[in-house]
């Protein structure tokens, strides 16, 4: 399990109707991530490069949008998931000071497990207990 320290340099920002919330990251394991609104706007360019859509998801009863091929597929395979039970693109920003500049990342996906747990990813060859 992740200790507190190694969470308090992470911050989560989120939409909700409209408002931004900031909260740590260890707090914030609680907050309903299906229900808040994407913090960013999807790339849809005419000609452009990208592969940007909306997938209806019988999950969510709702469209959830993708930025390509590969997050579309994603989408189809968390949709057939029985263990899956919400998804939600672009759920919110992720903060971290790196030693010498402020960073953020938006994850593509938060997906909910029926357990009410989250799915947690790893780096390939990273092991967990060494």
């Amino acid at each position: 399990m992740v200790g507190d320290a190694t969470l308090a340099p992470f911050e989560l920002a989120f939409s909700v109707n409209g408002t931004f919330v900031c909260r740590s990251l260890g707090p914030a394991g609680s907050v309903p991530f299906e229900a808040v609104n994407p913090v960013r706007e999807f790339s849809w360019h005419k000609d452009g490069h990208g592969f940007a859509g909306w997938f209806y998801s019988s999950t969510m009863r709702d469209h959830v949008g993708y930025e390509s091929w590969l997050e579309q597929d994603r989408l189809i395979l968390l949709d057939r998931d029985p263990q899956v039970v919400a998804i939600t693109s672009q759920p919110f920003w992720l903060h971290r000071h790196d030693g010498t500049r402020k960073r953020r990342h938006a994850p593509d996906y938060f997906v909910r497990l029926s357990d009410g747990g989250a799915p947690h990813r790893r780096r390939p060859g990273r092991r967990r207990d060494g």
